[in-house]
């Protein structure tokens, strides 16, 4: 009984390693930082690459791929970096679009025949749940910002009705 229940306990710590719970404003700013640092750090490596790209220093496995790697990449920094800013701000639609451009972003990384390994794909994995937590998180701040307006609103009602 007690074995069941340590599993059940340690299970119940992964699940929230991974998707920490949401209760309140607090803890919802907390966990769509995590999206705003996936944001970042992806803004900052594509900046290098788009670096190396006009200054013609990419790896030689990576020349090949100059269809990808091109001074563009300095407007997926861009775009990256206004959705870390969405998100700080709360905003759903960042945080939906952060996970959609980066998925996309990979998908298309993956038919131009980029290679892929174990290392990237637990990168994608991290990245994306980032991403899901922040999604997260910007809907039940949103849900707990509308709860706290309707409760302020129900409990000093001048209107006995609405009570």
């Amino acid at each position: 009984m007690k074995l069941q229940t340590a599993m059940q306990a340690n299970a119940t710590n992964r699940e929230n390693r991974w998707f920490p719970e949401i209760d309140s404003i607090a803890t919802a700013r907390r966990v769509a930082r995590q999206g705003v640092i996936a944001s970042l750090v992806l803004a900052g490596v594509t900046t290098a690459f788009a670096i190396a790209a006009t200054q013609n220093t990419l790896p030689s496995e990576l020349l090949e791929l100059d269809e990808v790697f091109n001074p563009l990449l300095f407007v997926d920094a861009l775009i990256y970096g206004a959705i870390a800013w969405g998100i700080q701000r709360m905003s759903r639609i960042a945080a939906i679009a952060g996970l959609s451009i980066y998925l996309l972003s990979r998908v298309l990384l993956h038919l131009s025949g980029m290679p892929t390994n174990l290392f990237g794909m637990a990168i994608v994995t991290l990245v994306s749940v980032a991403f899901i937590n922040a999604i997260r998180s910007t809907f039940a701040y949103h849900r707990f910002q509308r709860q706290q307006a309707l409760e302020m609103f129900s409990g000093n009602s001048d209107f006995p009705e609405a009570n």
